[in-house]
């Protein structure tokens, strides 16, 4: 199992990398984006390497992690409606909801303040 993580991370950090070098700020964004349906942890590590590689500043990768965040919670979803059915689904549903709005609540004040 660790052998795997270890290779998905490496697999997003490289992807992240690459679309960053093609795309900039906007190629991180799809990465994490896209990457975060299977694993959020991996998304979050991977835009983390390029702030500390020095390729982009820090307050780059926080709107790529939440929305990393957010595919992850789709992801989620669409598994607990899969294996649970819509009672548990609708039970997992509020908890995601939760941490959702737990994450984008700050960043959005923070954006109010900012003007």
């Amino acid at each position: 199992i660790a052998l795997g993580a270890a290779l998905v991370i490496a697999v997003v950090q490289l992807a992240s990398a690459v679309l960053y070098h093609w795309f900039g700020n906007s190629g991180v964004m799809l990465s994490t984006a896209v990457s975060a349906f299977a694993d959020v942890h991996a998304a979050a590590a991977a835009a983390a390497a390029l702030v500390a590689s020095g390729k982009i500043p820090p307050e780059a990768v926080v709107l790529p992690v939440l929305v990393a965040i957010m595919t992850n919670t789709v992801s989620k979803t669409i598994m607990a409606i899969v294996t649970g059915g819509a009672a548990y689904a609708t039970r997992v549903l509020g908890g995601l909801l939760l941490i959702s709005v737990a994450v984008w609540v700050p960043w959005l004040a923070g954006r109010a303040v900012q003007g």
